[in-house]
């Protein structure tokens, strides 16, 4: 039988510590401190504002759950029911348990009229309702763009990387000895995309599946497939170069492109401008997402081969167990859990900023681990990756 082999599979710490940093920056994305809302502000605080809600914290995921699994996997991909079986088994036993806790509760309150059934002001109807489940638990909701905010908030970033995932030992097979592949495949990838879309807006397919355009790019792999390859081809890089130390200045030389990528990202959809939306997010995908996906990948590189103060901040205990919660923040900091406690304690948003990431550690500690671990013992048939 085919099995995953044993393997020792480098650990950075420093890239879990900007887990946590990532996670910050999407929760101030969605709780931005620096917004006018409506009203006149500095055009600094206006400038902090924009950058912020570009939402580069979920970017900075995407592309090192690609560098992750091809540096986890990368040489051992077999294509076998074995190997398959024991590869979906380590990413459902890391993501699922948690993900369908929090959504049964979410459809649980939702069912109890504590949340509302509702898809841009429209109620839903059974059919709906019963799809949207469906979608939840099958983790293919964001390929609706009428469902992709339906049960856990944040949790249609789960579709994306659910896709990654399953395309993810077939990019590796062709791309370990043909990284020059890279740019081709993303091509490639935004192409069917764009021709899915075509196909779905001509038969205008249920609930906004795989349409318009401008929602495939910025909420469907298709459209953040970049993001991903990113990652790849950094580890594909550093496996054929080796752990040669990185130039002095990669580190700050990454963060200083991520903001200057931040800054730009932030002309594109002003509104003198006047983009249409497809126009806007096909800037966003190509134009924003490639140069800041590189940009991450300069920032890995250095926080990974250069020694920084930020790299040794990044590697302390404090910061590896809350890069180790990032899952459960960033499924509990919007939604259900959030407006409950809102409602309950009206709590300032660097309380609860605070408050989530503790609740966080205690699920990561009391559900997410025990249950990653008792799977894996339950269902596993070959010794861990």
């Amino acid at each position: 039988m085919s099995t995953l082999p044993q393997r020792a599979t480098a650990y950075y710490p420093a890239l879990t510590g900007l887990r946590a940093v990532a996670a910050a920056l999407v929760y101030f994305y969605h709780f931005n401190p620096f917004k006018g809302h409506g009203q006149p502000v500095a055009p600094l605080t206006e400038l902090f504002g924009a950058v912020l809600g570009t939402g580069i914290g979920l970017n900075i995921f995407f592309v090192m759950s690609g560098f992750v699994i091809t540096t986890r996997y990368v040489g051992q991909v077999e294509l076998s029911l074995a190997w398959g079986r024991q590869y979906m088994l380590n990413r459902f036993a890391r993501i699922y348990p948690l993900y369908f806790l929090l959504t049964a509760l979410t459809f649980a309150a939702m069912a109890g009229h504590l949340l509302t059934w509702y898809t841009f002001g429209e109620l839903f109807t059974v059919r709906d309702k019963v799809v949207a489940v469906v979608a939840n638990l099958t983790l293919t909701r964001a390929f609706f763009q009428s469902f992709y905010f339906v049960g856990v908030p944040t949790a249609w970033s789960l579709t994306v990387e659910e896709s990654f995932y399953a395309s993810a030992p077939f990019m590796l097979l062709l791309l370990r000895r043909r990284a020059w592949l890279l740019p081709v495949l993303a091509l490639g990838i935004v192409g069917v995309g764009g021709g899915l879309t075509l196909i779905a807006t001509r038969w205008q397919l249920y609930a906004g599946f795989m349409q318009p355009f401008s929602f495939v790019l910025q909420f469907t792999y298709f459209g953040r497939c970049v993001e991903f390859l990113a990652g790849i081809g950094l580890a594909l890089w550093l496996r054929k170069r080796g752990h040669a130390p990185a130039r002095r200045g990669t580190t700050l030389l990454g963060i200083g492109l991520i903001i200057w990528c931040a800054t730009g990202h932030t002309f594109v959809h002003w509104p003198t401008l006047q983009l249409p939306d497809w126009a806007a997010e096909l800037s966003a995908s190509l134009v924003f997402n490639c140069p800041l996906s590189a940009s991450i990948v300069v920032l890995f590189h250095g926080l990974i081969h250069e020694d920084t103060w930020l790299r040794k901040l990044l590697s302390t205990k404090p910061l590896d167990l809350l890069g180790k919660s990032t899952y459960a923040f960033y499924l509990i900091h919007v939604g259900l859990f959030a407006d409950l406690l809102q409602k309950a304690f009206g709590l300032h948003i660097i309380a609860f900023f605070l408050f989530f990431y503790a609740v966080a550690v205690l699920l990561y500690k009391l559900v997410e681990q025990p249950a990653h671990t008792a799977i894996l013992r339950r269902f596993r048939t070959a010794p861990a990756p």
